[in-house]
């Protein structure tokens, strides 16, 4: 078991509760969240990377999954803006995104995707992690549904049940936990099961858990199956909208030793998030290709909020949620990894 898995079920193990699934696979989900997620392979994306150009200053590493969030990455190889600043970008095999970013500390990649809440949480065990830039914004994207022959109709009446979710252990569930204690409900007094993160509508479908964390596409797919107790979670615990949720970043060691790579890096991946920002025909073109779902399913998907700045006071939230509810080591100095965010 690799250094940060292992520290990941020490972590889990001690501060926090986890359902029937068990603690390994927590420890291997924690990081995939947001976005739309699709059980597929990566060949066609591999493909595309790794293309030669005349101008090479660097091979790169990064780790990224078919989910709609990762979308800037792949447009900015696919649109030769990596290419462009002489950079091979090339895609390493990664069950999860855990693993990408114990990848990246072991130095097999130079860049990871991941969120806000696990990054601090491996940087509260001492791994020297630094954010470099913004990946995704949580739209209607992250909610808590019911099948719609429940006859649950709010959280509050969530206490004794099992609600399912994609991951455990960081922000994702601390914003749950406080949308569960706004409602008046403890949330020592609800069990969490861990399912995969695109299962949530067939958890449901199945009777496996009373409620459970729906993305899309699941939620667009299921239409009239599920309806929304939380339609989003960080809108209800947070009271904004405009979450952030998802982050590049790489090593403090990298950073310092390969300015120039990291500069480059950054400056095309900055157009990838741009374009998917402003561009919606080539963004949902892009998730099309990324998810191979049909371009009809697409065009009706809610997707994450694409922009190169950062909102500070919304990671600041995230991180004292999971100080408060047990998630994140109380001495954790949060202006440590928000004083990249500005």
């Amino acid at each position: 078991m690799s250094a940060l898995l292992s520290r990941r079920v020490a972590h889990v193990t001690m501060l926090r509760r986890v359902g029937i699934t068990g603690i390994l696979l927590s420890a291997v989900s924690f990081l995939t969240i947001g976005g739309i997620a699709v059980a597929v392979g990566q060949s066609s994306i591999k493909k595309e990377l790794g293309k030669a150009t005349n101008q090479h200053l660097a091979t790169v590493s990064i780790n990224y999954a078919p989910i709609a969030g990762q979308a800037p990455v792949v447009i900015a190889q696919t649109k030769g803006y990596f290419r462009a600043k002489g950079l091979v970008v090339q895609n390493v095999d990664a069950p999860s995104a855990t693993i990408g970013m114990d990848n990246l500390i072991g130095g097999k990649q130079q860049f990871a995707l991941g969120n806000i809440g696990s990054v601090a949480v491996a940087m509260s065990q001492g791994f020297p992690l630094k954010v470099i830039a913004p990946l995704y914004y949580s739209a209607t994207t992250d909610g808590i549904y019911v099948s719609s022959a429940s006859h649950i109709k709010s959280i509050s009446e969530l206490a004794g049940k099992t609600v399912a979710l994609g991951t455990l252990g960081n922000d994702f569930e601390a914003v749950v936990d406080q949308d569960l204690v706004n409602a008046g409900v403890s949330p020592s007094h609800v069990k969490y099961s861990l399912i995969p993160l695109p299962d949530g509508a067939q958890t449901l479908a199945a009777g496996k858990a009373t409620a459970a964390q729906v993305i899309e596409p699941g939620i667009t797919a299921a239409g009239s199956a599920i309806r929304p107790l939380i339609r989003n979670v960080w809108r209800a615990a947070l009271g904004s909208s405009d979450a952030l949720v998802g982050v590049l970043m790489t090593t403090k060691t990298y950073a310092r030793t390969h300015p120039q790579i990291v500069k480059e890096f950054l400056a095309a991946y900055d157009q990838g998030l741009h374009t998917a920002g402003t561009n919606a025909g080539i963004l949902r073109q892009t998730v099309a290709s990324l998810t191979k779902l049909p371009r009809k399913l697409v065009d009706r998907l809610r997707l994450p909020i694409f922009k190169t700045s950062y909102t500070v006071k919304s990671a600041s939230k995230q991180l004292i949620l999971m100080k408060k509810f047990g998630l994140l080591n109380k001495n954790f100095n949060i202006s440590g990894l928000t004083s990249a965010l500005r």
